[in-house]
């Protein structure tokens, strides 16, 4: 398996969100991105699925060294050899890749977050790093563009924290802020026992506005001179709007079971997007 292949495997597999987004993309814009979207999900999976606290900063510590060698002429990792062979390493710096280090790096404690500028916070320190770094990638340079690449990235987090709720729950990841469960008269335990409710649905129905709303904000920001660098942010956001209407229509039952949305389905969405952000 090649350093591309495995890159392709881990964030891009046929069927994903990801691998839709960049179809239409130069074949070199492609691996770039896709071999930056690996990295992001090596060094989240550090963080995320280790038992041992421990181990997880080891885990981390190694992938801020594996960083230094892409750019020192060195690197080991199947990520860090694509990245390096791509536009990653001569379009972003150093810094920049290890602070997607040091965002997941929340993740190790899987404290829960207090208030949802907390929770916003961390999804702009990963989902929204990454977007912007992505927007970076295919040429975006304006601090406005760079700003609505992470907005969208962080308003498809927002949606797949809804999705997930219930596993990550019992995986031991509460991401609903803790000041909202409380409003609502729920705990985490509930939530891990899978006690759906009406409270719950309020709850998980303030969440989707929230996201759907900022999904809104962002595409309108999104100006005519920038769909060509947002085009992949805009297709994956069409997407997870699509996922979210899918989610309120069943009654936001995500305790029960996972929606998810065909492969096919996801190509119809990310096709139409990704021509309207080339015909605007």
């Amino acid at each position: 398996m090649t350093p591309d292949d495995y890159c392709r495997e881990r964030a891009a597999p046929r069927g994903s969100t990801l691998h839709y987004c960049l179809r239409l993309l130069p074949a070199e814009r492609r691996r770039a991105i896709t071999a930056l979207h690996a990295l992001g999900r090596e060094v989240g999976d550090a963080a995320g699925n280790a038992t041992d606290t421990s181990i997880a900063q080891v885990k981390l510590a190694w992938w801020r060294g594996e960083i230094a060698t892409i750019y020192e002429g060195r690197p080991a990792h199947p990520v860090a050899l694509a990245l390096q062979s791509t536009a990653v390493a001569r379009t972003i710096g150093r810094a920049e890749l290890e602070a997607l280090v040091d965002g997941a790096q929340r993740g190790v404690e899987r404290r829960p977050f207090a208030d949802f500028a907390a929770l916003e916070a961390h999804c702009a320190r990963t989902a929204g790093a990454l977007g912007a770094l992505s927007a970076k990638l295919l040429g975006a340079r304006a601090d406005a563009t760079l700003g609505c690449a992470c907005e969208l990235a962080v308003a498809t987090r927002l949606i797949e924290i809804i999705r997930d709720v219930g596993s990550d729950a019992r995986a031991g990841r509460m991401l609903i802020p803790l000041d909202e469960l409380a409003r609502a008269g729920l705990t985490p335990a509930e939530i891990v026992a899978r006690h759906s409710s009406p409270a719950f649905t309020a709850l998980m129905s303030l969440q989707a506005a929230r996201a759907g709303a900022r999904i809104e904000r962002a595409t309108a920001g999104a100006g005519s001179g920038d769909s060509g660098v947002l085009a992949p942010a805009l297709a994956a956001a069409a997407i997870q709007r699509v996922l979210l209407d899918e989610i309120e229509r069943d009654g936001f039952r995500v305790l029960e079971r996972r929606v998810a949305l065909t492969p096919v389905r996801k190509l119809l969405i990310a096709t139409r997007a990704l021509r309207a952000a080339r015909s605007s």
